[in-house]
């Protein structure tokens, strides 16, 4: 799937069978559902997908949602899909200022979909003044027609990027992951730490967090770790380290069993299962058993969710 940074490098010529619009943020099991429904409505031809950065509310209200998903995630995510590819649209006020009848014609000037298909509730143009219907009446003015893709429930909840941020808030990590259909993901950077947890025998892999990113509660989590194509059992922290008075949040990726030198690489944290709340402890000897024992409980929670068989010694 290849990535177009704008609707304006749009290869010009080019047709795009089937069109999906939407912000696809998180890309839930409801976002998966319009892009296989894309893929289907393009029958063999181009499948294409636009989404916009930054989010439309930062610009829009101010700061804007906590984001679940960054540009290089979506495309990675959705490239399972077989799309054949993925338009990152630039939100700027003068797109928001944009009358939803001139953002329709725009797109359909430069990409010629057959075929748009959108999220029962998707909304465009300046105010959100066009919705699935003024999109059904553009279709009709303009040669192409709209599929509407209704929200996806799970357990009578609708499944949404809001309703996910909410979990994830909440500590329902195991919801959250139903409702992405796969372990909520962090990505980041591996930057040098203190070097604290080699001297107590778990090297740790610093992850720098992309201000904004929505988080789960702190605390210590069973993580697949991605390093490129390899996925690797690993324990994470998610905290301040209270036992040794400090205050800044980190993210701290123990691999099991992993020794390499990772610093500067781009390492992608599944968070699998919740383990325990952060603690303070009375010092590091204590603290250094706790963490044998959620070692223990991480490879265990890894071999029982992802199949993970890991036999060598870790108490």
């Amino acid at each position: 799937m290849r990535v177009v940074l704008g609707v304006q490098n749009w290869q010009a010529g080019e047709t795009c069978s089937a069109l999906a619009l939407g912000v696809f943020d998180g890309v839930h099991i409801g976002h998966q559902q319009i892009a296989r429904t894309t893929v289907e409505m393009a029958a063999g031809g181009c499948s294409c997908l636009m989404t916009f950065q930054p989010h439309p509310a930062a610009v829009l209200g101010g700061a804007g949602p906590e984001f679940l998903t960054t540009v290089q995630q979506k495309a990675r995510i959705l490239a399972n899909y077989g799309l054949g590819a993925m338009i990152v649209e630039p939100f700027t006020p003068a797109l928001a200022a944009t009358p939803h009848d001139r953002f329709v014609e725009m797109i359909v000037d430069t990409i010629h979909p057959r075929s748009v298909i959108v999220g029962r509730n998707f909304h465009y143009g300046r105010g959100g003044g066009g919705d699935v219907s003024t999109l059904a009446a553009n279709g009709q003015r303009l040669g192409f027609c709209l599929t509407v893709v209704e929200p996806v429930m799970l357990s009578d909840k609708v499944v949404s990027s809001t309703a996910v941020r909410s979990l994830l808030r909440e500590g329902d990590l195991e919801t959250a992951n139903q409702m992405l259909g796969r372990p909520y993901s962090i990505n980041g950077k591996v930057t040098s730490g203190d070097g604290r947890g080699r001297k107590l025998g778990f090297p740790t892999a610093n992850v720098l967090v992309e201000p904004g990113q929505a988080l789960p509660p702190r605390g210590v989590y069973a993580v697949q770790a991605r390093l490129e194509k390899r996925l690797l059992p690993a324990m994470a922290n998610l905290g301040t380290r209270p036992t040794f008075g400090e205050s800044r949040q980190v993210l701290e990726v123990h691999i099991i069993g992993f020794f390499e030198d990772i610093y500067g690489e781009t390492l992608d944290v599944d968070f699998v299962e919740f383990l325990r709340h952060e603690t303070l402890f009375p010092g590091s000897d204590e603290l250094v058993l706790q963490m044998k024992r959620d070692r223990q409980h991480a490879v265990k929670a890894l071999q029982q969710r992802l199949g993970f068989v890991y036999n060598a010694q870790v108490l």
